[in-house]
């Protein structure tokens, strides 16, 4: 892996992006999981970042944003994708991966592209592990970070809690089983039937 430390390219004219990837990207990512992951994990992943851009110079007040190639191609890169799949918090990268692709895809489709095959490359892989590691703390962190209010029962079970619904969710052999309750009121018996027909062609 090319670590571009000392490495100098002429920024390509279409690159010219104008969201600095830590302050403008970063950070307001991780400012949207930051009560969803452990502290550790928000410490941890900030600080790469930021070791990152002193390392490859990717700023755009004042360094080169093309530098981001380098970054996304270095073992600096790699180092934090299996951090992030050691810790289960494979979500934060994921959604800083989109934020980069879809803010520079008009003024540096060179990284934007480079942003998405890295992201393609993590989905791959979760969605392989996920298969393997389907666990019950698993189910609840997961739902758990995308902003449900769940809970863990004492024999394995996840409960999740709407405010018109409801659902438990287990697993075995490797398998999600899932109940989900909806609740709602009607005058009209024709509105359950439905309600019913539509839940039979789910």
């Amino acid at each position: 892996m090319a670590s571009g430390q000392g490495m100098e390219r002429q920024e390509p004219i279409e690159c010219r992006p104008t969201k600095d990837f830590l302050r403008h990207i970063v950070n307001h990512i991780l400012s949207r999981y930051a009560e969803k992951i452990p502290i550790s994990a928000f410490n941890e992943i900030r600080n790469r970042f930021s070791k990152a851009e002193e390392k490859y110079k990717f700023t755009v007040f004042g360094g080169d944003p093309y530098r981001l190639l380098d970054y996304l191609d270095s073992e600096d890169f790699d180092a934090l994708v299996t951090y992030v799949k050691s810790t289960n918090v494979e979500d934060v990268l994921q959604s800083i991966l989109k934020a980069l692709a879809q803010e520079y895809r008009e003024s540096c489709p060179p990284v934007a592209e480079k942003a998405e095959m890295r992201l393609k490359e993590l989905m791959k892989t979760e969605e392989s592990k996920e298969r393997q590691r389907l666990a019950p703390e698993v189910v609840y962190r997961f739902l758990k970070m995308k902003g449900y209010k769940v809970s863990l029962r004492d024999d394995g079970a996840v409960e999740v809690e709407g405010g018109n619904f409801s659902a438990t969710i287990r697993v075995a052999d490797s398998v999600l089983h899932y109940t989900i309750c909806r609740q709602g009121k009607s005058s009209r018996l024709e509105s359950i039937e439905s309600k019913l027909e539509r839940i039979r062609e789910l």
